[in-house]
């Protein structure tokens, strides 16, 4: 027991250390030295049957070694903040709500309807490989517009902007390819950024449209479950120009 505790010791101390180099690397530019080894990630091809071994290898690749304990520091300081900037009605990636209290909220908006003989019209959006199509300098300029640290920016900057993959197929890993878009697999932080960029494109489309149902002199006009969006309106027309 006392070997694990020291064992976890020098893996958080280890993290630290990294932390810093990062930190180091996010203040003097966007050099590659220093934190190359956060950007680098192998991936392997997953069949739709079931491979133990080939999903416990995709996650050791893209957690790559000590960058669980690294994201986690990263996570616990820009975590409220990023928070503050979610509406109560997105369910997905936070605590004590799931998919259980989003599909709870559904059923009550309906029945409010149904109680005051109000229309209500839903439309169901399931975007395609959302989390892949994540703009990194979109993300950037939302994380700077909300008010996050400059230095935590940056941090988060250079592990997106230079990440590296290897294809690991049968034959072989194919040449290193750059990544230019999405969030990383497998990363800590990555449902929290998800939310916060998810959020603020939500918002610029329906912000300034005074629609969506009124309930408790709140209009809402969405429930998500992460990149699961249900759009309310109480016309067609509504939800058509929505």
């Amino acid at each position: 027991m006392g070997t694990s505790r020291f064992s976890l010791r020098l893996r958080v101390c280890s993290a630290l250390s990294d932390l810093n180099k990062a930190i180091e690397l996010s203040q003097g530019g966007s050099g590659r030295s220093g934190s190359q080894a956060l950007c680098q990630r192998a991936l392997i091809m997953l069949k739709l049957q079931k491979r133990p071994e080939a999903i416990a290898d995709l996650t050791a690749a893209a957690r790559n070694g000590n960058h669980f304990a690294k994201s986690q520091i990263v996570h616990r300081r820009i975590y409220t903040l990023c928070e503050e900037q979610l509406t109560s009605t997105q369910f997905g990636f936070r605590n004590a709500v799931g998919t259980r209290e989003a599909l709870f909220g559904i059923q009550v908006l309906f029945q409010r309807c149904r109680d005051v003989n109000c229309d209500v019209y839903a439309c169901f959006i399931d975007y395609q490989k959302a989390f892949d199509r994540v703009q990194h300098q979109k993300l950037a300029d939302i994380l700077r517009n909300i008010g996050l640290d400059d230095k935590d920016i940056r941090i988060i900057v250079n592990l997106y902007w230079n990440q590296t993959a290897t294809m690991r197929l049968d034959i072989g890993e194919t040449e290193e390819l750059e990544i230019v878009r999405g969030v990383r697999q497998g990363c800590l932080l990555s449902p929290l950024l998800f939310n916060v960029y998810s959020e603020h494109i939500l918002r610029e489309a329906l912000d300034e449209r005074d629609e969506g149902i009124l309930i408790n002199g709140e209009r809402i006009n969405n429930i998500r479950y992460a990149d699961d969006t249900v759009i309310f309106t109480d016309s067609m027309h509504s939800l058509r120009t929505s």
